[in-house]
């Protein structure tokens, strides 16, 4: 392949790799738009705590510090209504959100509220979702021997 032909070919990718990008960064937003005017339309507190939690889980890579305040209002109306899973739900995103921002004693605080409640009401799947979460933050933290306990007790 030629000098010419090989710089044809990576403009072409490069090309290529930006406008897919600029594709999905477009599609992103229209999902954030659209939740937003889901939010509006919601008439019953579970369809808007969901959709709210939806909103922030899409922001948190845009903007984390966006997820985080709006999760904890979303908790705050979770509480309010006192439906355990919205409840449960909510603070394992909030755990989510600050293992990225690596507050990890903040995590580790809203992924045992989440652990505690869905024990309370056995379900099977979101009590594991809790203990790899944990355990994924004492992974991050060093803390090797209590991270292997959570992924065991899965």
């Amino acid at each position: 392949m030629g000098s010419k032909n090989f710089k044809t070919f990576l403009f072409g990718i490069i090309f290529s790799l930006l406008v897919g990008i600029c594709q999905l960064s477009l599609a992103q937003q229209s999902k954030i738009d659209s939740l937003k005017v889901e939010i509006n339309k919601a008439k019953d507190d579970t369809t808007h705590i969901f959709l709210l939690n939806m909103l922030g889980w899409q922001l948190m890579n845009q903007n984390l510090d966006t997820s985080i305040v709006l999760g904890l209002q979303t908790l705050k109306i979770a509480e309010r209504t006192k439906h355990k899973k919205s409840i449960a739900n909510t603070n394992s995103n909030l755990g989510a959100y600050y293992y990225i921002k690596g507050e990890y004693s903040l995590s580790l605080s809203h992924h045992f509220k989440a652990l505690e409640i869905t024990k309370k009401w056995n379900y099977k799947r979101r009590i594991a979702v809790s203990l790899i979460n944990i355990g994924l933050v004492f992974w991050r933290q060093g803390d090797y021997p209590n991270a292997l306990n959570y992924y065991f007790e899965v």
